[in-house]
């Protein structure tokens, strides 16, 4: 097995087009803990009710928040929500999330501002696609 340092394995993450995705009934707990912010992370989709979450906005938000918070963030949402008392907005757990939404969407306007400045057929053309893909999932 290779070895890679965090920051390595943050760019390959960047660079991938993967996504994770998260199950319904992990993302219900999810956003009775930290709110609908938590919907905001990605793609959510209707029909299971599953989130998916680009892996590079993922990679990206865990750059922005560095790996003490991202840590921390880790060691809170592996509780119960029973463990604690009150979830308060300042917790790692949900700057981090916060920070993913915060991406999801920049992303999304960025496309939006490319498609609006281009002239080029085939740009608008993929462009047109990504915003498609981002919006309904396919």
């Amino acid at each position: 097995m290779r070895s890679v340092t965090f920051l390595q394995f943050l760019e390959e993450m960047a660079t991938s087009n993967q996504t994770l995705t998260i199950a319904a009934s992990e993302l219900n707990g999810l956003v009775r803990r930290f709110g609908d912010t938590v919907r905001k992370m990605g793609q959510w989709n209707t029909s299971d009710g599953s989130l998916e979450v680009p892996i590079s906005v993922v990679a990206e938000a865990a750059r922005q928040v560095g790996s003490e918070t991202l840590s921390q963030a880790v060691e809170e949402l592996k509780k119960n929500p029973e463990d604690f008392v009150t979830m308060l907005h300042s917790s790692s757990a949900a700057v981090l999330i916060e920070k993913i939404s915060q991406i999801s969407q920049r992303q999304f306007r960025d496309l939006m501002t490319q498609l609006q400045g281009s002239d080029d057929p085939a740009e608008i053309d993929r462009l047109k696609r990504e915003i498609d893909q981002a919006i309904f999932g396919r």
